[in-house]
C-alpha cells in the first residue's frame, strides 16, 4: 500500500467535483432533449435547442434542486468511492 498525501485526496476531491459539476448538467439536457423528440406533432416544444435548454433550465431548477441535492449528493458520492 502506498502512503498517499493529503494532496492527493484534494486533488481527487476537487476532480470528482469539477466533473460531476459538467457532466449532471450536461446529461439532464440530454435526457429533456431526448423527451422531447418523442412528443406527438403539434405539441409545442420547451426548448430551441441545446443552448436554449441549458439557460431555461439554469433559470428555473439550477437555483434550487441542482445545487443542493443532485450536486452535492454527487460529489460525496465521488468522494466516497
Amino acid at each position: 500500500m502506498q502512503n498517499y498525501n493529503v494532496e492527493v485526496h484534494e486533488l481527487v476531491l476537487s476532480t470528482g467535483a469539477v466533473a460531476i459539476s459538467v457532466a449532471n448538467p450536461t446529461d439532464l439536457v440530454k435526457v429533456r432533449l431526448q423527451s422531447e423528440g418523442k412528443l406527438p406533432p403539434g405539441v409545442p416544444r420547451r426548448y430551441t435547442g441545446s443552448l436554449n435548454a441549458y439557460s431555461t433550465i439554469v433559470r428555473q431548477v439550477f437555483a434550487y434542486n441542482l445545487i443542493w441535492f443532485v450536486k452535492m449528493g454527487r460529489c460525496i458520492q465521488c468522494f466516497l468511492r
